[in-house]
């Protein structure tokens, strides 16, 4: 499977022109071999509309004392649905779809056979697993 990872990775025509390097660090997972500001530049995305959204939905996972008090004088964290966390939700849908959409897109462009190639695990098998993970699946007698 590694060889096969490396023989892609080399035959892709965008990450075979890194620096030798930069290749090694990609292969093993550590770096990517771009910045944030060059993928969001390649995306197309507005710089400050990222930096809004990332900063936004950064109050919810870099917690600190301070985040939290902020989250609950702008209504928002506390568990109890509100008009607030709905907007929030909308807010947070809408832009996942939107990267994730042009992801997938950008992806297949990169690795093209992807589409077509057969996937490791059917829909019923990731279901299964994700039942069984969860403690819901009942073993077999």
């Amino acid at each position: 499977m590694v060889n096969d990872l490396k023989a892609r990775f080399d035959a892709n025509t965008y990450l075979s022109k890194l620096d030798e390097k930069a290749r090694r660090e990609a292969l093993k997972g550590h770096k990517t071999p771009f910045t944030q500001d060059e993928f969001i530049e390649k995306m197309g995305e507005d710089k400050d509309v990222f930096r809004f959204h990332y900063r936004f939905f950064s109050q919810h996972t870099h917690t600190s004392p301070v985040s939290f008090i902020r989250m609950i004088e702008h209504d928002r964290g506390a568990g109890v649905e509100t008009e607030s966390e709905k907007r929030y939700m909308m807010v947070a849908i809408n832009f996942a779809h939107s990267i994730l959409d042009r992801a997938v897109n950008g992806q297949l462009l990169l690795f093209p056979e992807a589409e077509t190639r057969k996937p490791f695990l059917t829909d019923k098998e990731v279901a299964r697993n994700v039942e069984r993970n969860q403690g819901r699946l009942k073993p077999k007698s």
